[in-house]
């Protein structure tokens, strides 16, 4: 069983409208049962891009994701802003 995660994301974000923002985020990774299973060559990718909206104490993004190995998702997310 695979209990240990190594995880990496980045993501930038910038403003083109005053509640509108346009994000682009890639991301790598892999699960694994023991360190020594590790390896490069192994660690999965995704990347993809989105649209962030801003309303007083709610955020809605909408991004499109893929990666080598998937087709493209549409995630559709909503969160409040602190």
């Amino acid at each position: 069983i695979d209990n240990n995660l190594v995880a990496v994301q980045a993501q930038y974000d910038f403003r083109i409208y005053k509640s509108v923002a346009l994000g682009l985020f890639i991301g790598a990774g892999d699960v694994f049962e023991k360190f020594s299973d590790l390896a490069l060559e192994k660690i999965k990718t995704g990347y993809g891009a989105g649209i962030i909206y801003e309303f007083k104490k709610l955020i809605i993004r909408v991004e499109a994701a893929t990666s080598p190995e998937q087709n493209i998702e549409l995630i559709i997310t909503g969160n409040r802003a602190f």
